[in-house]
């Protein structure tokens, strides 16, 4: 059991350490965007002991974890979504803005 919980110690530590150091730019051209981070780091933290969970054939241990990852995972995804659609509204309003404005400047020019 000792041992089993210094493996999922230093297993994930070794994998989180590998991926901050890994040549990502060099490898895939760029480097992982935020998501790609959460689910890289997520998979060392939460895989490994679900690897030694699933020898030991604690299912529902193994199925409350996923469940959890992966509602933190919709959750994530869904709130990085959601900020998207709002920047992207709020982008269009200041153009629309913008471009009134500017119609009322171009009026006032011309009344002068």
């Amino acid at each position: 059991m000792l041992t089993t919980i210094i493996l999922c110690v230093l297993i994930p530590a070794m994998g989180i350490y590998a991926g901050h150091w890994f040549p990502w730019r060099k490898v895939a051209g760029r480097e992982l965007t935020r998501i790609e981070a959460y689910i890289y780091g997520t998979a060392w933290v939460v895989g490994v002991p679900l690897i030694f969970m699933a020898i030991w054939q604690e299912w529902l241990a193994v199925g409350v974890i996923v469940a959890a990852a992966g509602g933190a995972g919709f959750a994530t995804v869904s709130a990085y979504a959601i900020d998207g659609w709002a920047e992207q509204k709020h982008r269009l309003l200041d153009e629309k803005d913008k471009a009134q404005y500017a119609n009322y400047r171009t009026r006032a020019n011309e009344a002068d």
